[in-house]
């Protein structure tokens, strides 16, 4: 009988375990992490500045099947670029372009790995399509999606997809002056926040800005959605890798070599 008891007493305190761990884990994400983020947005200074040309040798060994896998899908690689003052992409950004320039691919060189598609509509807004999504983009003129965990050739599936959605005509980049064109179009960023009043600038060039509170409040709100949305992310990504099998055993062809859907 005591034995029976002292089972139900262990039981209730496993339970007890699981369900302090579970509080704390939620605390975290939905606490800890949004208020982490509402300060860092608030007080933390960004600066725009261009990206250089780099020696592709800079980022050897990082990231490398990435674009390994987006010129076997016929992208042509423009070339490496960084900010050589080591604050933006420190570690080194690849960029590639489709053969009609329809399609710009970023892999950035750093630990965590990602890239993003990105394709320019003619209203001047941008449809990017990311592996993993970093900070969410709050002036309107990105429409971000992310699908992680699936091979390049899905995310260019599925980013293709979303440019067909959107009904409005895309518009090429131009392989000789892209970092030139990411930073016009990150500075007309910035001002539509700022305009927004979501941003603030803190130095007279307007080189440099810091999210509002307003601002800082969105991006921590941002992070609840996506942290509570990871589950249907993954669920995603798994139904478009299926989707996209079919799609190549029908037609035997790979997203970028299909006939253009622009």
């Amino acid at each position: 009988m005591g034995a029976y008891i002292s089972a139900i007493h262990w039981a209730a305190w496993g339970r007890l375990v699981i369900i302090s761990i579970i509080a704390v884990f939620g605390l975290v994400v939905f606490v800890v992490f949004p208020l982490l983020i509402l300060a860092a947005s608030y007080f933390e200074r960004l600066t725009l500045r261009k990206l250089d040309p780099a020696d592709a040798s800079a980022t050897k060994g990082k990231n490398e099947p990435v674009v390994d896998a987006a010129l076997c899908a016929g992208l042509q690689n423009i070339g490496t670029f960084m900010d050589r003052r080591g604050q933006f992409m420190s570690g080194g950004i690849t960029m590639l372009l489709s053969a009609d320039g329809l399609i710009l691919l970023a892999v950035v060189h750093s630990r965590v790995g990602r890239y993003s598609l990105t394709t320019r509509l003619q209203s001047g807004r941008r449809i990017r399509t990311a592996d993993v999504s970093g900070v969410r983009d709050l002036s309107g003129l990105e429409d971000q999606q992310m699908l992680p965990g699936v091979p390049l050739e899905v995310v260019i599936y599925y980013h293709q997809q979303r440019v067909a959605a959107a009904e409005e005509p895309a518009t090429p980049f131009d392989p000789a002056s892209l970092a030139d064109e990411e930073y016009t179009f990150q500075r007309e960023r910035v001002a539509r926040m700022v305009q927004m009043g979501l941003a603030r600038y803190r130095d007279p060039e307007q080189t440099s800005w810091s999210y509002s509170m307003q601002g800082a409040w969105q991006l921590a709100w941002q992070h609840v959605r996506t942290a509570s949305n990871v589950k249907q992310q993954s669920e995603l990504a798994k139904a478009k890798a299926a989707e996209f099998t079919q799609w190549r055993i029908a037609t035997a062809k790979s997203p970028m070599r299909s006939q253009s859907i622009f």
